[in-house]
């Protein structure tokens, strides 16, 4: 028997490729908005990716299935790195990697990442990361 397709707006945004840049972007540009401002910041997430574009949709549900996931507005989501070159703290960067290829799940209407797993996808960036750098920092000695 053949398997079925999933043809759903679901599957269709499970389907829709977004990289982990695509949500640190929108953070970014969503960041001076503010909170409570889902509305602009949607309109802020289409302006970049395109009014009609499926990829605009998938990158707005999947920040807010990270901001629920860790239950936090989307302001608090974007974390620079300290020092004095800043850019993005290795948390927001894994934090982002695992948003960006999670799961969607439904639950009450919504469309959410179900925690103790993302939570472990997370950690496991978290590692894998720290494990790269302390390599990295071997080869130099």
């Amino acid at each position: 028997m053949a398997e079925e397709k999933d043809t759903s707006i679901i599957g269709a945004i499970q389907g829709q490729a977004v990289e982990p840049q695509d949500l640190l972007r929108c953070l970014a540009e969503c960041v001076s908005l503010g909170r409570d401002r889902e509305e602009a910041a949607f309109s802020k997430i289409m302006d970049i990716f395109g009014h009609d574009s499926l990829k605009s949709l998938a990158v707005y549900l999947r920040l807010q299935a990270l901001a629920g996931a860790m239950n936090r507005s989307w302001e608090s989501l974007w974390e620079k790195a300290e020092g004095p070159e800043g850019g993005v703290s290795l948390a927001s960067e894994a934090v982002c990697r695992a948003a960006a290829v999670h799961p969607l799940i439904e639950k009450n209407n919504e469309l959410v990442f179900e925690a103790k797993s993302f939570v472990k996808r997370v950690r496991s960036i978290i590692d894998a990361r720290a494990a790269e750098k302390g390599g990295e920092q071997d080869k130099k000695k």
